[in-house]
């Protein structure tokens, strides 16, 4: 199966990049703050400073096949088609 555990509970995944989506926070839903919302819809917490409005939905189809959706708050290094690990509210390519 394509999840694996990650520290805390929180899911863990490997697949690939479908999709990456510039929205604002608004958008996804996220608050101005973002601390608490970010982080339940899976994305990384702010940084101290004033956090920028743009997020990024990344969309990513698990080894199982399923599809998985996760907002970041800076823009990816990683493209659509790359190989990579979700684990711990980060991505890793592979």
């Amino acid at each position: 199966m394509g999840a694996t555990g990650g520290s805390m509970g929180m899911p863990g995944w490997r697949g690939t990049i479908q999709s990456i989506e510039p929205m604002t926070r608004q958008q996804a839903g996220i608050g101005v703050g973002g601390s608490v919302g970010a982080a339940a819809a899976g994305g990384a917490m702010p940084d101290a400073g004033a956090p920028s409005d743009r997020v990024y939905r990344v969309t990513l189809r698990t080894e199982d096949g399923g599809m998985q959706s996760v907002v970041v708050d800076k823009a990816p290094e990683y493209k659509v088609g790359d190989r990579v690990m979700y684990s711990n509210g980060a991505f890793q390519r592979q």
